[in-house]
């Protein structure tokens, strides 16, 4: 008898059982209830729209889906429990981008964003809103521009968290017109606003949703919409482009992650879930609300988008050596 034949029968044999036993699995999710942690405090913008999501993809799905608050951190202590969970897709990360983006300044780094999660896609997305208190002499960006470099002091710019995206935001401009800033960090989004209003900080990178009812009533201005288009909530605000910085664009997404190694099947399972969620005419009206672009795309295409984005904020990272240690 040849053994050697014989082994190697064998071995074939295990690794088609296996694959069918993982097959078999994959078909079957779920079977049981799924987690979808938050890294945000309940209530905010973020909660919403996840409580939303899970509620529609689990009526597809046909188990329940729970949503689980773990703030803290910038969102990094949420990202971080959904990194180390079983990847087999009962624990997702329902996330925005500033999560991914604050690993990059952490020292030391608690884990790789490039790497360490699957996509299953992004929901929503909007782009960065620049406001500044309206008594600065500036109408566009351009005589902020030139006002920042004849100022005695520099200007300075805030948002919630050292790498958030709207602290990388206004750093890119910063970049791209050669002005110095100075970063004050907040807790909150109102706090951060506030500070504009008062004249403690000048400049924030926010939201339209977040921002433009204190420009109507005339606590803030708005100066630009840091994306490709303007938006029709401000139609009369220039996009960066528009106001002479091109290339100077910078955004929020917001969107659904599971752990690496989560099998290609059930992540694509929960995409399928997730963009029929995302056509529900709830989620429609709630995004054309909030200012919100509603996203429908494949775990690839939500891979390479996410991996461009971190890329950018990686270099303005390294060019500013922005850190943040314990």
């Amino acid at each position: 008898m040849n053994w050697k034949r014989m082994a190697a029968r064998v071995s074939v044999a295990l690794l088609a059982c296996g694959m069918t036993v993982a097959a078999r699995a994959d078909d079957a999710f779920p079977g049981k209830m799924i987690k979808m942690i938050n890294p945000y405090a309940a209530g905010g913008g973020s909660d919403v729209l996840a409580r939303v999501l899970a509620r529609d993809m689990s009526a597809y799905l046909k188990q329940p889906i729970i949503i689980e608050n773990r703030p803290g951190a910038s969102g990094l202590i949420g990202a971080n429990a959904v990194r180390t969970a079983p990847p087999d897709g009962y624990t997702l990360l329902f996330t925005s981008s500033s999560a991914l983006v604050g690993a990059l300044v952490k020292a030391p780094q608690p884990f790789d964003p490039f790497q360490d999660f699957a996509p299953v896609a992004r929901a929503v997305e909007y782009p960065l809103y620049m406001v500044i208190n309206p008594e600065i002499p500036a109408r566009n960006l351009r005589e902020l521009a030139t006002y920042a470099k004849n100022r005695a002091q520099p200007i300075f710019h805030t948002s919630v968290g050292i790498g958030s995206t709207g602290h990388l935001g206004c750093e890119l401009f910063a970049l791209a017109a050669g002005i110095p800033l100075s970063y004050v960090p907040y807790t909150s989004v109102p706090a951060a606003l506030q500070s504009v209003m008062t004249n403690q900080t000048q400049l924030m990178c926010d939201s339209v949703g977040g921002a433009q009812a204190y420009v109507t009533q005339g606590k803030l201005r708005g100066l630009a919409i840091m994306g490709k288009s303007r938006m029709p909530q401000v139609p009369d605000v220039p996009t960066t482009a528009e106001a002479g910085f091109p290339g100077v664009e910078a955004g929020v997404w917001l969107g659904l992650l599971a752990p690496k190694g989560t099998p290609a099947s059930v992540v694509q399972r929960l995409n399928e879930a997730m963009n029929l969620a995302l056509r529900n005419p709830e989620m429609i009206e709630r995004a054309k609300v909030q200012g919100l672009t509603i996203i429908h795309e494949t775990p690839g295409q939500a891979d390479a988008a996410i991996k461009a984005d971190l890329k950018q904020w990686a270099e303005i990272v390294r060019i500013k050596q922005i850190r943040l240690t314990d």
